[in-house]
């Protein structure tokens, strides 16, 4: 069981600065795994897999408050 933590409606003017902090994240951190999706060459959405139901709520709040993103969490099947 996997979750996942799918950030949407990112402001252009802070994409690079949230793409800097998941790259930063991912070497500091073991547990944090993220993926960039989109089509043309444009970011539509971020996932990050997390171990819980909660750590995927806190690292969803952490971005809402620090890039003003909004996000949503999701079960997956692993």
């Amino acid at each position: 069981m996997t979750w996942v933590c799918r950030l949407h409606t990112i402001p252009e003017e802070k994409l690079e600065a949230l793409l800097q902090y998941c790259w930063e994240a991912e070497l500091k951190d073991s547990t944090f795994k993220h993926v960039e999706e989109g089509e043309n060459g444009k970011i539509k959405y971020i996932i990050i897999t997390c171990v819980s139901k909660d750590q995927a709520f806190r690292r969803g709040s952490l971005f809402h408050h620090r890039f003003g993103v909004f996000y949503e969490v999701e079960w997956k099947k692993s």
